[in-house]
């Protein structure tokens, strides 16, 4: 039932977001269209504010506040930017609040656990800090993000089933994606925003930690993940190398290396193409965390 009652709710909320986002301006253009179109943006607060009512719901209210302060910081950055760096450092903050719901400081890996002892309260806001900067750069085509954080989330939940966890925390998140995604997918009629792409990743990593699935989280999360090591070489700077082009309809990337950028430079590939691609990419390591639940 909780299911269905946040769907319906991000099906309404996503429409009365993108008409209030039309009526104060707040407009981006789909640069890899070749056509000028310009969509509602930072839409992606009405997935992420049913969830938190649901976290109330649920009494999470540590989860609660770090999302919230992700939302807001994803919020902040949409309307008047923060450089990279700033945004990192206020998503570790936001971080700090899971700290009090952790009662188990140790993280499995497959075979064995590690106990990180006090060194894992610091390792609890550096994972949220990087699961959503890592689902916040891997994104910039039409319902790129979202699908992929359907498919990690879903892989997380069919997870937590094989090692016997409750899953039921999930189950929501997935829904609300799922109906984000009907506006999102392509050809977009909205952008998620950074509220929207940041949440993602936080509330992937924020299930992995409270239900002691962090590695399994990660493998979800891999190729968002490979995203961010990749823009760290070129120190988070693609935006100077210029967009990505398209010609006679097909996508043709800037000189530096990214995921897109990659199968784009090895493939003739437009932007549905390429999100398919991308999407079966994060399948693929949803699968394998999937197999490796078995050995939990």
């Amino acid at each position: 039932m909780i299911v269905i009652i946040v769907f319906i709710s991000t099906l309404i909320l996503t429409y009365l977001t993108a008409k209030y986002m039309e009526s104060i301006g707040r407009m981006g253009k789909d640069i890899h269209k070749p056509y000028d179109i310009w969509l509602p943006e930072s839409c992606g607060i009405a997935f992420i504010i049913p969830y938190m009512i649901f976290l109330l719901y649920i009494r999470e209210f540590y989860f609660f506040m770090t999302l919230g302060l992700i939302a807001l910081i994803g919020l902040y950055d949409d309307f008047r930017g923060i450089s990279h760096r700033k945004k990192v450092i206020l998503c570790f903050l936001a971080g700090i609040p899971l700290i009090f719901s952790i009662e188990n400081r140790g993280i499995t890996f497959i075979l064995c656990e590690l106990d990180f002892s006090y060194l894992y309260y610091i390792l609890v806001p550096v994972g949220i800090a990087a699961a959503a900067n890592a689902t916040n750069i891997l994104a910039g085509f039409n319902g790129e993000a979202v699908g992929s954080g359907i498919i990690a989330s879903t892989a997380l939940a069919v997870s937590m089933i094989v090692i016997g966890k409750d899953h039921s925390i999930i189950l929501p998140f997935i829904a609300v994606l799922t109906a984000f995604l009907i506006f999102n997918k392509y050809p977009s009629k909205v952008f998620p925003g950074d509220a929207g792409t940041l949440g993602i990743g936080c509330v992937i990593a924020g299930i992995g930690i409270l239900n002691k699935v962090e590695f399994i989280a990660a493998v979800c999360l891999f190729p968002q993940i490979l995203e961010f090591f990749l823009k760290l070489r070129v120190r988070f700077s693609g935006k100077s190398y210029g967009a990505t082009k398209i010609e006679n309809g097909i996508l043709v990337p800037p000189k530096y290396l990214s995921v897109a950028n990659f199968l784009t430079s090895h493939f003739r590939l437009n932007e549905k193409k390429l999100i398919l691609l991308i999407w079966t990419i994060s399948a693929i390591f949803g699968g394998i965390a999937v197999c490796l639940s078995f050995f939990y």
